[in-house]
């Protein structure tokens, strides 16, 4: 959406300059039209003029439509404007670099921070240039002189403030976008926890657990896995999954047969599925689709190893694991948090990346709180 809104954005910057450009055009011309031995020599600069403001429009739109190099031509279309200005100069004019010095805030409006240092850097060169060879610049001295190169200074300067301006506004509306829709995903997975708990046994106080858990490893970590609201979704959508499966599951004692093996290996790919198919919700998905994944390669769904696992995925799989000990299961009792964490010291390392489990064992001996974290849950099910 935000692609769309500054395609959109760039594409009417350039349509409006040809709008501009050409009743300026029009308006000069109808101003010499009585003129003696002007009118066709303003008419035909004119319209070779105009004529070339709107090919490259023509050809920004099209590109803009059906390529993805739609923000990296905008300023090359843009420059086009300027430099058949230049080389036609269909209004006459001296001080033809006066023009020019709108190149920067029409550039700002369409392009990334880097993109206008660059491009403005090339607008400086060509401006240097463009007065340096005019006749005024010649006779020009002292305060003129100064003017001549204030004035793209200042240009520059505007154009830059817009960039920032438009970079915070766009965060601001992409954050907005995410806590709507997260506000929207948590406020269904809530409709449905009520249903979840009773069908599962398994108690709704896992999530904030899960939630609490991630974050706190985090602590431990270089950096940051995922932004707060993310493991508030991930912790939702993990506990809310558990839906799909069969309610006999829960309740089942001994082996699971092969087929309820894998029906319960489906709850990653329908946790995946709860998550809405954007970019900024991509990283979640992956993190549920692969959180029962192993390094050793003995997880599922895909069966992947090592790096191919996400370090979000095996934190989400190293915290469900140690959350799964402390909690009653049919074939066995509850572990107590030192001995599930013992337990995971033991078995992690050859199923998660060294540097998370020590991180998330260093957590359960630091935060002192989330060793009580697992007592009192009660779970009737196999897993």
């Amino acid at each position: 959406m935000l692609d769309i809104e500054k395609v959109t954005l760039r594409e009417g910057t350039i349509f409006w300059a040809a709008v501009t450009t050409t009743a300026a055009a029009f308006l000069l011309l109808a101003e010499r039209w009585f003129m003696e031995g002007a009118a066709e020599q303003a008419a035909a600069a004119s319209a070779v003029f105009v004529g070339a403001c709107w090919t490259v429009y023509g050809i920004y739109r099209l590109v803009s439509r059906y390529s993805k190099y739609s923000m990296h031509m905008y300023a090359p279309a843009l420059a086009a404007f300027f430099l058949l200005l230049i080389l036609i100069n269909p209004f006459s004019g001296e001080n033809i670099h006066i023009y020019m010095l709108l190149f920067p805030p029409a550039l700002a409006l369409g392009v990334t921070l880097l993109l206008y240092s660059v491009w403005t850097g090339i607008f400086l060169m060509a401006y240097t240039a463009c007065i340096v060879s005019s006749p005024g610049f010649q006779e020009a001295a002292g305060e003129s002189l100064l003017t001549y190169f204030l004035l793209p200074g200042l240009s520059v300067f505007i154009g830059g403030l817009i960039v920032i301006h438009l970079r915070s506004l766009l965060q601001k509306f992409h954050t907005d976008i995410i806590y709507e829709k997260n506000a929207y995903l948590l406020q269904v997975f809530r409709t449905l926890i009520p249903t979840v708990e009773a069908r599962t046994q398994i108690k709704k106080n896992e999530i904030d657990d899960m939630s609490i858990l991630m974050s706190r490893t985090e602590k431990y970590m270089e950096k940051p896995l995922f932004e707060k609201w993310e493991i508030e979704l991930i912790s939702m959508a993990h506990y809310v999954s558990r839906i799909q499966l069969p309610d006999y599951l829960y309740e089942k004692k001994g082996e699971l047969s092969k087929y309820e093996q894998r029906t319960v290996q489906e709850h990653c790919r329908f946790a995946a599925d709860l998550i809405p198919q954007d970019e900024e919700m991509k990283r979640i998905k992956q993190t549920l689709e692969q959180h029962h994944e192993r390094k050793d390669g003995s997880g599922y769904p895909h069966g992947l190893q090592g790096k191919a696992i996400t370090p979000g995925a095996q934190l989400l799989g190293l915290t469900e694991s140690y959350l799964s000990l402390t909690q009653d299961r049919i074939y066995r009792g509850a572990f107590s948090p030192e001995d599930a964490a013992a337990k995971l010291e033991e078995e992690a390392e050859s199923l998660f990346e060294k540097n998370l489990v020590d991180a998330f064992l260093q957590c359960l001996k630091t935060e002192k709180y989330l060793q009580s974290s697992g007592e009192n849950q009660n779970s009737t099910g196999n897993f």
